[in-house]
């Protein structure tokens, strides 16, 4: 009897150690990454612009480059932006170029809790 009270008692701590391991599966909180949600419409008509061209530096326009995404929106001028591991709570400098548009320039700092930051960006047409 006391064999069958210590099987059932450490089967049930196991059992409870998998429900717990489990649970945590899902999250992805130790991942060290932050987004930026990341909108582009025309300064005028405030159209969403696909196919925007997104480069990304560190810290500044001088900055080492993170990231150069060719037609990174989509129909919705959206794009989803994802910092690299060590780069939550760092400065990250995004250029947004678009044929007949004029560049332009913004910064973010992406939080690794929270809501993700974001950007509306609004591009002026070239003269």
């Amino acid at each position: 009897m006391k064999n069958l009270i210590k099987i059932t008692a450490v089967s049930s701590l196991l059992i409870a150690a998998c429900f717990l391991i489990s649970a945590c599966g899902g999250e992805s909180f130790v991942q060290g990454k932050g987004k930026v949600d990341i909108y582009v419409t025309d300064l005028n008509t405030s159209s969403k612009l696909q196919n925007v061209n997104i480069e990304v530096r560190e810290n500044n326009a001088q900055g080492n480059v993170v990231a150069t995404i060719l037609n990174a929106t989509d129909a919705n001028g959206f794009y989803q932006w994802e910092s690299p591991t060590a780069g939550v709570a760092s400065d990250y400098y995004f250029t947004f170029s678009l044929a007949g548009y004029v560049t332009q320039s913004a910064t973010a700092t992406p939080n690794l809790t929270g809501t993700n930051v974001t950007l509306n960006i609004k591009l002026a047409p070239a003269p």
